[in-house]
C-alpha cells in the first residue's frame, strides 16, 4: 500500500518523542540527532515545515533566521504527553530547556520529564519540588542522576549558594542520601560563556566537598539567549 501523504515515518516519530522529552527542538537540534550526514538545514525545515502544516509541531521565533517548535496537541496524543495548547517560551524559561537539550544532544546524556521522573523514583520526589531539570547518564559504566542548573548572570558566590542548597534539601531524604553517598548524583551548571565557565569552575573548587559530582559545562550556543536572575 503506498503511503499516504500525511503519514509519519519513524524518524518523524523520533523527533516528535523528541520534541516532548526536551519540551522543544530547533532545526540544528534535530540535524545533530536525526540526520547526522545532512549539513544544510534547509533538508531539515522542509521535515519541520511539513510536521507544522499537518498541526503535529508549533513554530516560534528565536531570531529573524532561527526558530524553535514544541509539540500541538495533536502530537502530544500521539507521543503520551500531556495534551495543552502551546504556548512560547518566556525569556526566563526558555534557557533551561534549550540548554538541556543542547547538552544531552551533545554528550548522550538523558533528560527526564517530570512525569517520568516521578514514574520512575518515586522515592526521590517531594511535592514541592521541580522535577523537571533532572538527567540521567552514564558514568564510568554505571547509571548516575544529574540534576542542571543554569547560569543566568548569577555570581559565582550566588551560584554556590543553590548548589549547597540542593543538595542540603536531598540529604534530607534517606533514599536520596544514599544516591548522594554512592557517588550516584551530580549538579551541573550549565554556562554559555567560557569566561564564566572558568569563574564558576573556581567557585567549585574553592567552596565545593563532599560526594556530589559538580561540574560547569559550556553549551556556546545558549550564550545568546541567558538573561539575569
Amino acid at each position: 500500500m503506498a503511503k499516504r501523504k500525511h503519514d509519519l515515518s519513524d524518524r518523524d516519530r523520533a523527533l516528535l518523542e523528541f520534541v516532548g522529552q526536551y519540551r522543544l527542538g530547533t532545526d540544528d537540534l534535530f540535524r545533530r540527532m536525526f540526520f547526522p550526514d545532512v549539513t544544510d538545514l534547509r533538508a531539515i525545515r522542509k521535515v519541520t515545515f511539513r510536521l507544522v502544516q499537518h498541526n503535529y509541531l508549533r513554530k516560534f521565533p528565536l531570531s529573524p533566521k532561527a526558530a524553535y517548535y514544541v509539540l500541538a496537541p495533536r502530537a502530544c496524543r500521539l507521543v503520551g504527553t500531556k495534551v495543552r495548547e502551546p504556548v512560547p517560551f518566556t525569556e526566563q524559561s526558555f534557557p533551561g530547556a534549550f540548554g538541556a537539550a543542547c547538552f544531552c544532544v551533545a554528550t548522550g546524556a538523558k533528560r527526564y520529564t517530570a512525569a517520568k521522573f516521578l514514574e520512575c523514583h518515586p522515592d526521590l520526589c517531594k511535592p514541592t519540588q521541580c522535577r523537571s531539570n533532572y538527567f540521567k547518564e552514564e558514568v564510568e559504566g554505571r547509571f548516575t542522576l544529574g540534576l542542571f542548573l543554569i547560569d543566568r548572570a548569577t555570581s559565582p558566590k550566588r551560584m554556590m549558594a543553590k548548589v549547597r542548597k540542593v543538595i542540603a534539601q536531598r540529604y534530607r531524604m534517606p533514599t536520596f542520601r544514599d544516591l548522594i553517598l554512592c557517588g550516584k548524583f551530580q549538579l551541573v551548571i550549565l554556562t554559555g560563556y567560557p569566561a564564566k565557565c572558568v569563574e564558576l569552575e573556581q567557585a567549585v573548587r574553592a567552596g565545593h566537598r563532599g560526594p556530589v559530582r559538580v561540574r560547569v559545562v559550556i553549551v556556546p550556543e545558549l550564550g545568546e539567549w541567558l538573561t539575569g536572575g
